[in-house]
């Protein structure tokens, strides 16, 4: 296991730090949990924060980019943002389709996932080759030098999507 040391100020990661305590697991519900507590308290009829809405504080853009309203909004009833946000279900498929990616053959219409986004951004820096060597590792975050920070994650897909999310 790997140490990495970060220097972060930001009152936005304690607060996320916080949140996250007692979060178990290193796949995509977890990874969901964990941007859900983050993002609204995991409510999915949380107030909206600036254009944000619901659990996971999607906005039309977003929803409008991955064709939500055209294909599974259709299906579920949901084709403005305030049904969005009253409908726990079309989050879900909308955290999906943002984080792991539909295939864009059941959407109509080509997107990047925030998952596909990194992966193509390291492309040129990584070959496919030390990407799975990495695909399990652990490793260990030490916020600002305080050894009493610690934070120990693993890569895999779904920290690959909050990555990128982070990164917003």
């Amino acid at each position: 296991m790997a140490t990495v040391r970060v220097t972060e100020n930001s009152k936005f990661t304690a607060r996320a730090l916080q949140k996250l305590q007692n979060l178990t697991g290193t796949n995509w519900l977890s990874f969901l949990d964990a941007v859900g507590r983050i993002e609204s308290d995991s409510a999915y009829n949380a107030k909206p924060t600036g254009t944000h809405y619901g659990i996971y504080q999607q906005n039309d853009e977003l929803l409008n980019y991955t064709n939500f309203y055209k294909s599974f909004g259709q299906i579920l009833g949901v084709n403005t943002i305030e049904q969005f946000q009253s409908n726990p279900i079309a989050q879900e498929v909308a955290a999906l389709m943002e984080f792991g990616g539909i295939p864009s053959k059941y959407v109509g219409q080509n997107f990047s996932s925030k998952y596909t986004a990194t992966m193509k951004a390291l492309e040129g820096k990584l070959t496919q080759e030390q990407i799975n060597q990495l695909n399990g590792q652990t490793f260990t975050i030490i916020w600002d030098g305080d050894a009493n920070s610690a934070q120990t994650f693993t890569i895999n897909d779904a920290s690959i999507s909050g990555a990128a999310h982070l990164e917003e």
